[in-house]
């Protein structure tokens, strides 16, 4: 059975674009902390050269990290799996209903939600129960 995780980038606005946004990436399988912070961790490495996650352009970073995901799967063979990736609908309120994991990055800390369990989601993003909230680097020693 896949282990579903949504990833959820928040971006607060700046003073130039007050407006705070966020963009939703589903992951069919994998989506347990020891898989998904690394591959966080490394994807973030290729494309911004650090693990610093203080300041994201969330459409970009998501786009990428998808398309990074598609092609290891690809390389790996793994062509069903290769499908297991989408956007979600920005709603505080729509979490898919058999996600078991749930990660919030904004401000520079990624959280991470306690194993929700096979379709026991929280009624929104705002109410998403907590195992880690911590920079990304103290995310990869918890989850080793």
């Amino acid at each position: 059975m896949s282990t579903r995780c949504q990833i959820r980038f928040v971006d607060n606005g700046t003073e130039l674009n007050p407006r705070a946004d966020a963009v939703t990436i589903y992951r069919h399988s994998d989506g347990y902390p020891e898989c998904i912070i690394p591959e966080l961790m490394r994807f973030l490495k290729w494309y911004r050269g650090s693990t610093n996650i203080q300041t994201m352009d969330i459409e970009y970073l998501s786009a990428n990290l998808i398309y990074v995901w598609k092609k290891d799967y690809e390389q790996y063979g793994n062509e069903a799996e290769k499908r297991g990736f989408g956007i979600c609908p920005s709603d505080p309120g729509h979490i898919h209903g058999d996600t078991e994991y749930m990660y919030i990055i904004q401000d520079g800390q990624i959280r991470v939600s306690e194993h929700l369990g096979y379709g026991k989601k929280p009624e929104s993003w705002d109410f998403v129960p907590t195992d880690f909230i911590g920079s990304l680097e103290e995310a990869a020693i918890k989850y080793a």
